[in-house]
């Protein structure tokens, strides 16, 4: 999984502060190779703005965003067919947590409710990275199959083609 850049969505100042630090501070940032490319934003539409303008295909965005509710970041994400590039990890407030949409089920990864720990952030955003490596790594699989298959096949008809009609010298 290559990961460009994270943008981190909220309103609130410190749930922004948190997520970064979490990412910095415990080695996700190593792993991931972020170095500066760790972007936020407090409003909805300046979100889009980010995200059109730069590489980001981590997304950890609140759902109540002002100007951008979470449905309308997934279709400007796929209008502009970034969707199958980004894993979206959505925060809600904890005691008024939002009923997911078949959209958002669709494509976001996880949601996290607030307040959130370092450690709950961490543990999560660990665990849903391994599920996109293994996810990545099971469609290599099947697209290396599949082109090795693809490759016998064609082999196959040369040969068949060549009997039927042979070279002419």
């Amino acid at each position: 999984m290559n990961v460009d850049s994270v943008l981190i969505a909220d309103e609130d100042l410190e749930s922004i502060a948190i997520v970064k630090e979490a990412l910095l501070q415990n080695r996700i940032d190593a792993i991931l190779c972020l170095g500066d490319t760790i972007y936020e934003s407090h409003d909805g539409l300046d979100s889009l703005n980010v995200i059109a303008e730069k590489n980001v295909n981590v997304i950890i965005s609140e759902i109540d965003m002002p100007n951008l509710p979470a449905d309308n970041l997934i279709e400007f994400l796929i209008d502009n067919q970034i969707i199958d590039d980004a894993i979206i990890l959505f925060l809600t407030k904890a005691n008024n947590p939002k009923e997911l949409t078949p959209l958002m089920k669709q494509y976001a990864v996880g949601l996290l409710s607030k307040p959130f720990s370092t450690k709950q952030l961490v543990a999560s955003f660990t665990d849903l990275m391994m599920e996109q490596v293994q996810k990545a790594e099971i469609t290599q699989r099947v697209n290396m199959k599949r082109d090795a298959e693809c490759g016998l096949t064609f082999n196959i008809l040369e040969r068949l083609i060549n009997k039927v009609s042979p070279a002419r010298s």
